[in-house]
């Protein structure tokens, strides 16, 4: 019987959510799990759910996706973290496009939960990632905010995967320091330097772009909170490129002004259940 749609997973100590996962996807052909290294035994969990599981250890999220990508056996990938879900509503969507579409790919809306609130505003509006593809027709490019590029047309699907982002303060602390940290290498490994005035610029412009600029007021007092804990994660952020960068380049190697080209990389990037405009996506892809 051939594979029509798998359902990929890349997972890292995710044993708590494998099973409600693994309920919310028994529709699709196939689910594959590729297991980063955990230590809670998400791998065997999945395999007696009856998911194929498959082990690489963790270096990025591009090249962790673009693993499971090569070897799905389904015709179209249905790409998804292990707190994310899909609804019945998108399950019926998805079936439907890949029975009569002629796109190569589509975007899938994701509604984030939030401190115990579904958040509307605050930037998750714009959450529009491609998710669902025709495999041998995409690729994931980007280290630490990866992107499912496709060849060819890429459509919007009209339901939506519900995604369990931020349960409580903690996760976030613990989310942003693992993220700051691949963003700051990163920036580094590209040659951008720092800039002096970033760690108290960079958290007033993300909780102010946060609050108005995507009406993250709307969200109510979670939405306050998370505006706030974006602008201390921009804040981290800029401190621990400061300090790879003296690290790498000695103490007084930091420039007080910077080129125009550069000044997009040190833009606060969402890092949790948030992905890049939609509008950007399209020119990527």
């Amino acid at each position: 019987m051939s594979i029509q749609l798998t359902a990929a997973v890349i997972a890292l100590n995710e044993a708590a959510q494998v099973q409600a996962l693994a309920q919310a996807l028994h529709w699709v052909d196939e689910v594959l799990l590729v297991d980063g290294g955990s230590l809670d035994g998400t791998a065997e969990l999945a395999a007696r759910l009856g998911m194929r599981v498959l082990h690489r250890t963790f270096d990025n999220f591009a090249n962790q996706r673009n693993y499971a990508l090569q070897r799905a056996r389904g015709e179209w990938l249905l790409s998804l973290d292990a707190d994310e879900r899909p609804t019945p509503a998108l399950a019926r969507a998805v079936r439907e496009a890949i029975r009569t579409t002629r796109c190569a790919g589509f975007r899938v809306p994701i509604r984030s939960r939030i401190l115990g609130r579904t958040f509307r505003f605050s930037g998750t509006q714009d959450d529009r990632p491609v998710r669902l593809v025709r495999r041998k027709l995409a690729c994931w490019e980007g280290t630490v905010h990866e992107r499912l590029c496709v060849a060819g047309r890429v459509g919007t699907l009209p339901a939506w995967l519900e995604h369990e982002t931020i349960p409580t303060v903690a996760s976030f602390l613990a989310k942003m320091r693992h993220y700051t940290q691949l963003q700051a290498e990163g920036r580094v490994a590209a040659g951008i330097p720092p800039r002096r005035s970033e760690a108290w610029l960079a958290p007033l412009r993300e909780v102010f772009r946060r609050l108005y600029v995507k009406w993250g007021v709307c969200d109510g007092p979670q939405g306050w909170a998370f505006a706030l804990l974006s602008g201390l994660s921009a804040h981290v952020l800029a401190r621990r490129h400061w300090q790879l960068w003296q690290a790498a380049h000695g103490r007084h190697a930091v420039r007080k002004t910077m080129p125009l080209a550069h000044l997009a990389e040190l833009l606060p990037r969402p890092f949790v259940g948030l992905r890049p405009h939609p509008s950007r996506r399209a020119l990527e892809a």
